[in-house]
């Protein structure tokens, strides 16, 4: 990745273009999962669905709230963040795990994932484009949208990392899993040129190496960002 313009993609051409529809020209397309791809957050989303079930109490979803806030005011820990979700699913049985999780998947997070986002991602998988997602949720919350989409590539937080892929981390997989593709693809150009797609100013480490960042429905941090860079902004929330 680097921040030089798409050299397929001339700045007339990209200012005409309908970005809720492939970028032509591109190798790589990859998405932020959480209010991207997603109406909402995942983390979010998964939290009222144990406690409507019953499985954590009212004090819970403050909590993660609280953490909510915190990320929205760039002043989060995510490795406290984190270590908060995992207490949380380690308080439920393997056997609960597995079942409320196939439940929550087909339920709440598959219709989750926004028409805008299902049409384009199906667009670039139909003109061969290799598309990844990546976020800083932990695996086994991303797959499930991944595998709804037709995705194999994530780039996301592992049970038992330490340092979640947050930031300049998050950067750091994406660049690691890209490469790795790029050899297994046989892409002599490794993936090149790649287009971002986020929602957040914390994805600024990524949207600034890519060849083409797009904003998608930004919170205002992000939504200043692009207006500065000039980066275009897109809704996934219509088809």
């Amino acid at each position: 990745m680097s921040p030089s313009p798409c050299a397929t993609c001339p700045d007339t051409a990209r200012a005409e273009h309908d970005w809720r529809t492939p970028l032509p020209g591109v190798a790589l397309a990859v998405f932020d999962v959480d209010d991207t791809l997603l109406d909402g957050d995942s983390n979010r989303l998964w939290l009222r669905f144990l406690h409507a079930r019953g499985l954590v109490d009212a004090d819970i979803l403050a909590r993660h709230e609280v953490f909510l806030q915190e990320y929205a005011q760039g002043r989060l820990d995510f490795s406290r963040l984190l270590a908060f979700r995992r207490t949380i699913r380690q308080s439920l049985t393997d056997t609960q795990q597995k079942a409320v999780l196939a439940e929550f998947s087909q339920h709440s997070l598959e219709p989750a994932i926004l028409p805008g986002a299902r049409q384009l991602v199906a667009a670039y998988h139909a003109l061969g484009v290799c598309v990844m997602v990546a976020s800083a949720t932990e695996e086994w919350l991303v797959r499930p949208v991944a595998q709804a989409l037709g995705v194999a590539h994530l780039a996301c937080t592992q049970d038992g990392d330490s340092v979640p892929c947050f930031g300049p981390h998050k950067l750091a997989r994406v660049h690691a899993l890209r490469a790795a593709l790029a050899v297994r693809l046989r892409h002599t150009a490794s993936l090149e040129p790649c287009v971002a797609y986020s929602d957040s100013l914390h994805d600024a480490p990524l949207l600034e190496a890519a060849e083409v960042a797009v904003a998608v429905d930004p919170e205002p941090g992000l939504a200043s960002l692009a207006q500065r860079r000039g980066w275009p902004v897109v809704s996934f929330r219509n088809a």
